[in-house]
């Protein structure tokens, strides 16, 4: 028998406490790591085959769904759902209920939690793997986690390694590295990098903003630099071109048909994104019939008309059509709803939603097409899906929400809830989504492109 006084956690070094509730798993009581008991402490021994893992991948997406379906109330739809998927009669709703609310079950002898985002950080991307692969080691147990155990079973595949909160393990395979995630999105596989640090053509010194037209190509502005730089879809350099004033950028936003409006110390100007051409000046006429105030962040909506913060007396919310009219107004809707109205950022959905970032707090405020107050999503903190300095943001197609952050970048699905991290090394400020849902970063001296897998 092992004994228990020897066990530490190999995340944070913490004494473990064997309070197993039954599903083989003790959390660390300083780090709250979830670690599978030693075989001699375990409960009910697993000496059932061990599945395939593609399989498992499978089925944790499943149980994604299957939480989902439940905490929105299809609790027959769930149920249904499990039964095809696992093969089993269908599941009594209070064991359904216990797998949304993120609780263990059992079945066929293996523990099951759900949201079961399943995800390994690495470096590189292979579509066709459905591991994390790293040199390495033989035998033993292999957990799959992201924040919480999801799937602990035992695999004649690799070894078990706990580091920073996530697990890792590992096969005798020589592979490269992988990012895996599954379950309604998984974590972004780099696909594209460039720039470096400089002062030549593609090169940057502080690129904080970038920008994607209906053409795939890439607007990348830089915060004390009054150059603005063009490239293809592939990264290659395009061209260059200079805004009217070498001032502080506030933000940039490219319409689909390749305009480029930038919030600069000149004021609001739209360009022709190729070529630099000042083509108009926006203001605001209110009611003295004068322009007050300045404008803040930019985001182009669906419609191809642009949504801005408006700093006057108030932070209100303003939407120019694409012919560059006032079309809407909310006054004060910022200042009335939001501590802070100093801004970041802010991002349109495709329904006309606008989610603004504020520069403190840690959280998205929600506004409906008419500028109302709808809901805030995350607050501020360190643990998983909280943000502790968020910068960009935007939303993609399926309406996931991406906003950039020290920890990286931190995914919401549509209402909010947290899914997923794409960890990035180094600062990441400006974000960007194109037609085909891949995500741009604006990193400084870079600008890196994620492919995002999504499971729809």
């Amino acid at each position: 028998m092992t004994d228990i006084q020897t066990l530490k956690c190999p995340n944070c070094g913490g004494h473990l406490e064997a309070d197993l509730d039954g599903d083989n798993v003790i959390t660390c009581d300083y780090c709250r790591s979830n670690i599978v008991a030693p075989e001699a402490l375990r409960k009910t021994p697993k000496e059932k085959p061990a599945p395939q893992f593609n399989t498992l991948t499978r089925q944790s997406a499943e149980l994604h769904r299957i939480a989902t379906l439940a905490r929105g109330g299809d609790m027959d739809a769930a149920m249904q759902t499990f039964a095809e998927v696992f093969g089993s009669e269908a599941m009594e709703e209070a064991t359904i209920i216990r797998l949304a609310e993120g609780r263990s079950i059992e079945v066929n002898g293996i523990n099951l939690r759900a949201p079961a985002v399943l995800s390994v950080q690495g470096t590189g991307w292979n579509p066709e793997s459905s591991m994390k692969i790293a040199k390495g080691a033989t035998a033993a147990t292999a957990a799959v986690s992201c924040g919480t155990l999801l799937v602990s079973i035992v695999l004649p595949l690799g070894i078990l390694l706990l580091v920073g909160g996530i697990l890792f393990f590992a096969i005798p395979n020589p592979f490269a590295q992988n990012i895996l995630s599954s379950a309604g999105i998984a974590a972004g596989a780099q696909v594209l990098e460039f720039g470096s640090e400089g002062i030549g053509s593609g090169q940057f010194t502080d690129a904080r903003f970038v920008s994607v037209d209906g053409e795939g190509r890439i607007y990348v502005a830089e915060f004390g630099s009054s150059r603005v730089q063009v490239f293809s879809p592939e990264g290659e350099f395009i061209t260059l071109w200079n805004r009217i004033d070498d001032g502080p950028l506030d933000a940039i936003a490219a319409s689909r048909d390749g305009l480029l409006y930038i919030n600069q110390t000149a004021g609001l100007t739209v360009h022709d994104g190729m070529t630099g051409e000042l083509l108009n000046t926006l203001t605001y006429d209110a009611a003295n019939d004068f322009f007050t105030g300045r404008f803040g962040p930019l985001a182009v909506g669906a419609d191809n008309g642009l949504v801005a913060v408006h700093d006057g007396d108030d932070a209100s919310l303003l939407w120019f059509g694409s012919d560059g009219v006032v079309g809407q107004f909310a006054e004060a809707a910022i200042t009335e709803n939001i501590d802070n109205d100093n801004i970041r950022d802010i991002a349109v959905d495709g329904v006309g939603n606008v989610y603004v970032v504020p520069v403190f707090g840690g959280t998205v405020f929600k506004f409906g097409p008419d500028g109302q107050f709808i809901t805030r999503i995350s607050s501020e903190g360190d643990d998983p899906g909280q943000l502790r300095a968020p910068g960009g943001i935007v939303v993609d197609g399926q309406g996931r929400i991406y906003v950039s952050d020290s920890w990286g970048i931190q995914i919401f699905d549509y209402g909010g809830q947290f899914l997923n991290r794409i960890s990035v090394l180094g600062s990441t400020f400006g974000l960007a989504i194109d037609d085909e849902g891949d995500l741009y970063v604006a990193a400084r001296t870079k600008v890196v492109k994620y492919e995002i897998a999504l499971d729809n």
